[in-house]
């Protein structure tokens, strides 16, 4: 009699046992799927982002090669012309076209920068998603009559750099421009930021090169810190509480 009543409760440990090991297996093989889950959701969004970035980074290019356009060959290229044999009216009008501390905006000088001695560059205080009329920045095709398909176009400024003095008796590297430029993706979020250094070449009066020196895009550089070195830059500028003049 006892050995009969045994079997049966052997038989409900076992099959309860069994439920318990059917149960933990589903909850793990629940868990690896969440996890897998996870890991191509993760992957989605990794692949969208590169895309994005993917995108803004080759609007930006693409407005660094206007912004050098601009300079060289758009409707107010004479605004950067450095020839000697440059009439003086129109070297004057170039050497007024940069104003010390200061992002130009609207008109033909749009966009057109130069930094203060003991100021922070001025290219941080630049906002590019200004996209007004009277924006600091110049809209991709402004003055070089370009068209670009994207949601937003890339914009840029360009910035007057002093001549860089060379060997003694070789004439200084002149005629030096840095442009910043940012494009974005089709969302329109974080730009990328790119800047370059470009010269233009100085032509005398018969159309030759003056001096064989090392023109167009001299150096080239993504700034991935965009965010952070505006938000130092206004921390510089803004004034400690409590001081008095």
């Amino acid at each position: 009699m006892s050995e009969s009543g045994a079997a049966p409760r052997a038989t409900f440990a076992q099959r309860g046992m069994a439920l318990v090991v059917t149960l933990l297996t589903l909850a793990g093989m629940m868990m690896l799927g969440m996890s897998a889950l996870r890991v191509v959701q993760l992957s989605t969004r990794i692949a969208h982002a590169e895309r994005e970035r993917t995108h803004a980074f080759y609007a930006a290019e693409a407005a660094l090669a206007d912004a050098e356009r601009d300079i060289a060959l758009g409707s107010r290229a004479a605004l950067f012309a450095t020839s000697p044999a440059m009439p003086r009216r129109l070297a004057e009008r170039a050497r007024e076209s940069f104003v010390p501390g200061v992002c130009q905006r609207g008109g033909m000088r749009q966009g057109l920068c130069q930094s203060a001695p003991g100021q922070p560059s001025v290219w941080l205080t630049v906002d590019f998603d200004d996209v007004t009329a009277s924006a600091a920045s110049v809209a991709y095709g402004t003055f070089t009559g370009a068209r670009l398909s994207v949601a937003r176009l890339p914009r840029y400024v360009i910035e007057a750099l002093p001549a860089v003095a060379r060997a003694r008796g070789a004439a200084p590297l002149d005629a030096l421009y840095r442009i910043t430029a940012a494009g974005y993706g089709p969302t329109l979020r974080q730009p990328v930021i790119l800047q370059s250094v470009y010269r233009l070449a100085r032509p005398d009066g018969e159309g030759a090169t003056v001096e064989q020196l090392p023109a167009g895009r001299l150096s080239w550089r993504e700034i991935t810190t965009w965010d952070e070195m505006r938000a130092g830059m206004a921390r510089a500028v803004r004034p400690i509480d409590g001081a008095t003049d």
